[in-house]
């Protein structure tokens, strides 16, 4: 049974309106031209124009009408009386009438593969995903892979099999590499705010067919991706909504083998990292649990890099670029997609000197264009989630803050070089920050504000050089002189003493509050 609500969501190029819905009367099982003599039954969607329904010598009621638009009007008993809709796109009734039943046989088509994938998704149950996947490839007439939230696959069609080079190994490894993840979410990023999460028809570089991409989500949480390929059938609408069906089924069997995994300990060391980054294990003993028999409960040091790909360049989604390249950076690591980000976590407990061992690869980093954020050192996994965000913050901030990527060595951003900055960025997002500036900075502001001098920035630049008098006049494009009498003039104007400690610290941390206020109110905010 059809519902006239669907029909005009699936003809809209028609023009299709609804003047009035009857009582009972939404739903239709068959389609036919609207012809005199005929017997009106209430389950039957009449084709016609306005003009044959003026012309109708019988009372007509609870009947469906797709009608013509002319210039005619309808009688007002009929319009209300009826279930009536108006094409204003075509003036073809002949044309409508086609359309509706090809619609119908389309939908009734539609409904009869969703009750085999209910009974596949039955009997999946028992004989595992592949045989729900296999039988949605079948109605599809297309082969289909399903992916997990890290783009491991979890599944493919048997019946319609990949033909594609690439994803015939990434078959037989039983996951992707990452710069196709990388790819495959540029292709999907930009379409996503008009069509939300459902089906997008997209075609890639590293693959020969077209792709249509549906991601599998439960309660807002990202369960997978399900790919179909445009290999044997061409798209049609009606693919795309018997896909998201499939999809949603799909996704309660991944969630239900998922908390069986749980229950049983069957899932390795990536899941666990995952685990711990989402903040799934409520408890440390459930922690313990987890990594039990598995290399994660030995003794180990570890650093969270975080890698920013958005710059990514010159790479060949046939070859595992960044997985190969950490790999022989380091003696142990495990890299994540996780939140869109691609993340190593590397066992540094060979590295005497991580800085000297990312240094190797300064070069490397520079040409593909990689930007490193990694965290402080730690033992234990079941932290890792805030040195996940400290990576992240590094990268952040190392941004914020003007570090130009075109220089050596500012690819790479460690947390411990950003922890001061990180503070005051905290201070800003809970407190104002006049209060804590040092009387004198204020001072100062007042007094270049009063008389257009330029005490602010002399004094700073020159207590950030290291009290270097040529270094300051350097950058602020002066005459060494000009620095020195400035810096003689402050003493006695602000009761300043540069040979003391503690004053200098007080102003220098003064002032980097200041720039970071500055910072956050020229981004508004929403850097953070």
């Amino acid at each position: 049974m059809a519902d006239i609500k669907d029909l005009i969501q699936e003809l809209g190029d028609y023009g299709l309106s609804l003047l009035n819905m009857a009582p009972k009367s939404g739903h239709f099982i068959s389609v036919c031209q609207l012809t005199e003599g005929k017997r009106i039954k209430a389950d039957v969607l009449y084709v016609g124009s306005v003009g044959q329904i003026r012309r109708w010598s019988e009372r007509l009621e609870r009947g469906i009408f797709l009608l013509v638009s002319s210039d005619e009007a309808l009688p007002k008993d009929f319009l209300e009386k009826n279930t009536v809709l108006l094409a204003e796109m075509v003036q073809n009734a002949e044309i409508l009438f086609q359309a509706c039943t090809q619609w119908l046989w389309n939908h009734t088509k539609y409904l009869e593969a969703s009750d085999h994938m209910m009974d596949s998704f039955i009997c999946a149950q028992e004989k595992g995903l592949g045989c729900l996947a296999d039988e949605a490839a079948l109605l599809l007439r297309n082969p289909l892979v399903v992916l997990d939230a890290n783009c491991k696959i979890l599944a493919a069609s048997n019946s319609y099999e990949v033909g594609d080079e690439l994803w015939k190994q990434n078959l037989f490894r039983g996951y992707c590499t990452y710069e196709q993840i990388i790819e495959l979410q540029g292709l999907t990023e930009g379409r996503a705010g008009e069509q939300g999460e459902s089906p997008q028809i997209v075609s890639s570089s590293f693959c020969a067919d077209r792709m249509c991409v549906c991601p599998l989500r439960t309660s807002g949480e990202r369960m997978g991706t399900l790919i179909v390929f445009e290999a044997s059938t061409p798209f049609s609408k009606l693919n795309r909504k018997f896909l998201s069906r499939a999809a949603g089924l799909i996704t309660i069997l991944i969630h239900s083998e998922y908390e069986r995994q749980h229950t049983l300990n069957e899932y390795a060391e990536d899941n666990i990292f995952i685990e711990c980054l989402s903040g799934d294990l409520k408890s440390y003993g459930s922690y313990l649990e987890r990594v039990r028999n598995t290399p994660l409960y030995d003794p180990a040091r570890y650093r969270v890099i975080l890698i920013d790909v958005e710059h990514f360049e010159n790479f060949d989604p046939r070859k595992e670029v960044l997985r190969t390249y950490f790999a022989k950076l380091f003696r142990r690591s495990w890299m994540l997609w996780y939140q869109g980000n691609v993340v190593c976590i590397a066992d540094v407990s060979d590295s005497e000197d991580i800085q000297r061992t990312l240094d190797r690869g300064d070069q490397y980093f520079r040409e593909k264009r990689l930007r490193l954020g990694i965290s402080d050192c730690f033992e234990n996994i079941y932290y890792i989630e805030q040195y996940y965000r400290q990576g992240m913050t590094a990268l952040r901030l190392a941004e914020r803050l003007g570090i130009s990527r075109l220089q050596p060595g500012e690819y790479i951003s460690y947390y411990n070089r950003y922890k001061f900055y990180d503070m005051l960025h905290s201070i800003l997002k809970q407190h104002g920050v006049e209060c804590y500036l040092d009387k004198r900075l204020l001072d100062i502001l007042e007094y270049d504000k009063r008389n257009r001098t330029e005490y602010y920035h002399t004094i700073g630049t020159y207590l950030f050089t290291g009290q270097n008098l040529a270094k300051a006049a350097g950058i602020l494009h002066v005459h060494k002189n000009t620095v020195s009498y400035r810096i003689s003039k402050a003493k006695t104007l602000f009761s300043f003493s540069f040979e003391n400690t503690e004053e200098v610290f007080c102003l220098m941390y003064s002032y980097k509050l200041r720039q970071m206020m500055e910072l956050w109110n020229d981004e508004n905010g929403r850097w953070s």
